[in-house]
C-alpha cells in the first residue's frame, strides 16, 4: 500500500512537473518577438532619425533663442522627446530592430546653417523648421496608424502622433508671434 502512495505520488509529481514545463515553454513562445511587418520596420527607423534631429533642434533653440517664449518651448520639446526616444529605443529593441541614434549628415547640415543665424533671423527660421518637421511628422504619423497592424506599434505611434499635434499647434502659435 506504501509503494502504490509513492508510486502514485511520484507520477503525480512528474505529471504536474511535465505540466509546468509545457507551460512555461508556451508563455516564452508567446513572448517571443513577433516577425514585424516592413513598413513598421521602415517607420520606426524613419521617427527614429527623425528624433535625433528634432532634440537636436530643440537643444540648438534652447541654447540661441531670443524670445522667451521659445526657449520655454525648446524646453518643453527636449522633455518630450527625451520620453518619446526612450520608448522608441525600447520598442525597437523588442522588435529587434537597430534603429539610428545620431544624426544624419544632412541634418547636421540643417543645423550647421541654424547656427549660424543670430537674434530674430534664427528666431524666425527655426520655429519656421520646427512647424515643417511637427507637420511631416504629424502626417507620417498618421500615415503610419491606418498602415499598422501591430497594437504595440500603433500604441506608440498613437502617444507620438498626439505629442506631435501639441507640439505642431504651439509651434504654428510661436510663429505667429515671432513673426514669419
Amino acid at each position: 500500500m506504501k509503494s502504490q502512495f509513492c508510486g502514485a505520488a511520484f507520477a503525480l509529481l512528474a505529471l504536474s512537473s511535465f505540466g509546468l514545463k509545457s507551460e512555461a515553454k508556451s508563455r516564452a513562445k508567446t513572448m517571443a518577438p513577433m516577425p514585424i511587418a516592413q513598413v513598421d520596420r521602415e517607420y520606426l527607423t524613419k521617427d527614429a532619425q527623425g528624433s535625433v534631429y528634432d532634440q537636436s533642434t530643440a537643444e540648438l533653440a534652447a541654447q540661441k533663442a531670443q524670445s522667451n517664449a521659445l526657449h520655454s518651448y525648446a524646453i518643453e520639446l527636449i522633455g518630450d522627446h527625451a520620453r518619446l526616444n526612450q520608448q522608441l529605443l525600447t520598442l525597437a529593441r523588442q522588435k529587434n530592430i537597430t534603429v539610428p541614434v545620431t544624426l544624419a549628415d544632412e541634418d547636421k547640415t540643417k543645423l550647421d546653417n541654424f547656427s549660424g543665424l543670430s537674434g530674430q533671423a534664427f528666431d524666425r527660421a527655426i520655429i519656421a523648421e520646427f512647424v515643417r518637421i511637427n507637420g511631416d511628422d504629424v502626417r507620417d504619423g498618421r500615415k503610419e496608424l491606418s498602415a499598422t497592424r501591430d497594437p504595440q506599434v500603433k500604441r506608440a505611434v498613437t502617444e507620438f502622433v498626439r505629442t506631435e499635434e501639441k507640439h505642431l499647434r504651439r509651434a504654428r502659435a510661436l510663429q505667429n508671434q515671432i513673426g514669419r
